[in-house]
């Protein structure tokens, strides 16, 4: 399923859409929301990882778009300040593996971990990286399977600049 959204200013650009959210969390396969200034990605794919099994989900959408506009994929993993040191070392973990199975699958991939709350490192190391889509799961570790999509997700959507795909896991 692939979505329009609207540019939005202030506050409002934080909050998706019902329809959007909606759409994200009901459909049974992957959404790409697509900024209305947004062009086509030639540049660069972030992929978001928390070790979820949505994140092995949105690794293996990433291979798939890296190997067919032959893109180089960015791993992002966040260091949630309110999460403790072994949740922070299994995201470092997840960051290793999923790159290691990309450049095992020759796709030019790098990992890189920030500290901060994780919508706002991920839409940061999208501009860092100069990336024009992102890929995140649809639920993280944190995320409640009764909620249609993954807080993080809505807030990536929100703030990005560029198209960002939501992976089922």
């Amino acid at each position: 399923v692939v979505m329009g959204r609207r540019g939005r200013r202030g506050l409002a650009r934080l909050m998706v859409g019902d329809a959007t959210a909606k759409v994200a969390g009901l459909a049974r396969c992957s959404v790409l929301v697509v900024p209305r200034a947004a062009g086509m990605w030639h540049n660069r794919v972030l992929l978001a990882t928390d070790g979820s099994r949505c994140s092995d989900a949105a690794a293996v959408a990433a291979l798939a778009v890296a190997r067919c506009c032959a893109v180089p994929v960015t791993v992002v993993g966040a260091l949630v300040p309110s999460h403790n040191a072994a949740r922070h070392q299994e995201g470092r973990d997840a960051v290793v593996r999923t790159v290691a199975l990309l450049r095992a699958e020759g796709v030019d991939a790098e990992g890189i971990e920030r500290a901060g709350e994780a919508d706002e490192v991920i839409v940061a190391a999208c501009g860092e990286r100069a990336a024009d889509l992102i890929i995140v799961g649809s639920h993280g570790r944190t995320g409640l399977g009764k909620v249609l999509i993954g807080s993080v997700s809505e807030r990536v959507i929100g703030e990005a600049a560029c198209p960002v795909m939501v992976v089922k896991g």
